[in-house]
């Protein structure tokens, strides 16, 4: 292939990563992005020795404070930047795995450019944080695996694992993926030795975790949360309407206050694929305004019956989950509401996987269960084992993918490459193809809050936290009539499941509901 036509097939690969995120660009902030970047940089002024003083990841605090003074609440260059920066992690990845595997690096780029589990990452600014991280990650092991090997690269490459760590201290696992690694190799000795500055880094930094105030009362929140779980509801009678506790009124005049982290609860989720209808000013039917009537007595019936899952199996269900979804990349959703018990095909798959992995070993096929632990190691904060900060909405969540997808996206292209042989270059554009398409239908739920919770809601109809923030959307935009409809339909849905007493049919979306009737909506 000549230099031109190099060139040209460079450009159209550009391309398709282009054409598939591009409704994200003149996306609006989501969710968490008014809370942690916007409104927080307008009610207060912050320094950066303040972040490198408090915060756990100051890099990522001190870098969106930097692009908060460049470009304000322009939304559209933190969408570009965020773009611009998993290309760049595309490409490093490229060059990193060119060392090990060269036939594997471009195909590998491609698709991690693409894929839709990339999509929540890219599309939702304050992801800004996990794209930092695995930059600066996949540097610090450029420099590592790199053929000139010194004192100063050595620092250099430390450095960038710190940068990679107080961005986002997902990657604080690195280290101990490496030795995973090294450690199979016939001269692993000096290999791990390289590895210790690193894990001390690493260990330094748990240390840091442990003693850091604001994470230790957020996992204890996390805790709290997975207590909920695990444990049968307490039963309490439920009166309609509820009086929101006095810390946080609702008042009838006001906007309703944004959902944020410490306000929340984890929501349920059963996995029904019917989206949510739409709702028009011109198609609405007649709203019920009245709050619908309890029966008491079948409703705790119902309590009485649902057994709550163990920790065992909410581990089992998000490490299947993890394993299956870059196999299944489908009824994909922003926010994953919390396992209620029950598996589905994708936890079917990813027990299959596990096993099938674990059973080539006999046949002395290392690199499948190489990748398969690579990840495991890579998600172990995330699996259900301990309680891992900021996880109150989500037993699952797809950002926590984007460093471990990369393992998974080898063993599929090993995988092709064994099944079709000559023909692997046409199998690899085909996955590349498929995978965009995917992604296509994907980022358009990142262009606004509404896209992005009715999203939620049509893969998980009883979510309390997008039913709330749909509604609070709807009414903070003057589309009163749309929110009462999104309530109304959400409490009267909630007879028919059982633990939905404590979650749709929860104080504030019932305060809520209460306060938004009282406008003269005719």
């Amino acid at each position: 292939m000549n230099r031109t036509m190099q060139i040209l097939l460079g450009l159209f690969t550009l391309l398709i990563p282009l054409f598939v995120f591009a409704p994200t660009f003149h996306g609006t902030g989501l969710w968490d992005d008014s809370y942690f970047i916007f409104d927080r940089y307008h009610d207060h002024s912050y320094t950066y020795s303040f972040f490198w003083k408090h915060a756990l990841w100051p890099f990522f605090e001190s870098t969106t404070l930097t692009l908060y003074r460049l470009f304000g609440t322009n939304t559209s260059y933190w969408h570009l930047t965020n773009f611009i920066l998993h290309l760049v992690n595309g490409w490093l990845l490229g060059k990193v795995v060119k060392k090990f595997k060269p036939k594997l690096a471009t195909p590998l780029m491609m698709v991690f450019w693409i894929h839709p589990l990339c999509a929540l990452t890219v599309g939702w600014l304050v992801q800004l944080k996990t794209l930092m991280s695995f930059f600066f990650g996949l540097m610090a092991v450029y420099l590592l695996v790199g053929k000139t090997s010194s004192k100063r690269t050595m620092a250099l490459s430390c450095l960038l694992f710190f940068f990679s760590i107080t961005s986002k201290s997902a990657t604080i696992i690195l280290p101990f993926v490496a030795l995973a690694f090294v450690g199979l190799r016939k001269s692993w000795r000096p290999h791990c030795l390289k590895l210790v500055p690193f894990i001390a880094i690493s260990v330094i930094y748990l240390i840091r975790m442990s003693f850091h105030d604001d994470l230790q009362i957020t996992i204890k929140n996390s805790e709290a949360t997975i207590t909920t779980l695990v444990e049968k509801p307490v039963e309490t009678p439920l009166e309609a309407p509820v009086e929101m506790p006095a810390e946080a009124p609702v008042k009838a005049t006001a906007d309703l206050p944004p959902v944020t982290a410490p306000e929340i609860a984890t929501a349920p989720a059963p996995e029904i694929a019917a989206p949510l209808p739409e709702v028009t000013e011109e198609k609405e039917a007649p709203l019920q305004i009245e709050l619908p009537e309890i029966d008491e007595a079948e409703l705790t019936a119902k309590i009485e019956s649902y057994t709550s899952p163990t920790k065992l199996k909410i581990m089992a269900y998000t490490t299947s989950y993890y394993l299956a979804a870059p196999w299944l990349p489908i009824d994909l959703s922003p926010i994953h509401s919390n396992y209620r018990g029950g598996y589905n095909f994708k936890n079917y798959l990813g027990f299959l996987i596990l096993i099938t992995s674990v059973a080539l070993l006999f046949w002395k096929r290392y690199w499948p269960a190489l990748m398969l632990m690579a990840q495991l190691i890579v998600l172990a904060p995330f699996l259900g084992l301990i309680a891992a900060p900021y996880m109150t909405f989500s037993i699952v969540s797809e950002q926590h993918l984007y460093l471990a997808l990369p393992f998974a996206i080898l063993m599929q292209l090993m995988l092709l490459e064994k099944i079709f042989k000559s023909h692997v270059k046409i199998a690899y554009f085909l996955f590349f193809i498929a995978l965009s398409a995917v992604t296509a239908n994907y980022t358009p739920t990142f262009k606004n809050e509404e896209q992005f919770y009715r999203r939620v809601l049509s893969v998980y109809p009883h979510d309390r936290l997008s039913v709330l923030n749909l509604a609070n959307h709807y009414y903070k935009s003057g589309r009163i009539k749309q929110a009462l409809f999104v309530l109304n339909k959400a409490i009267q849905q909630s007879e028919e499941h059982p633990y939905l007493k404590e979650d749709i049919m929860h104080p504030y979306i019932m305060k809520s509901f209460e306060q938004m009737s009282l406008f003269d909506i005719n």
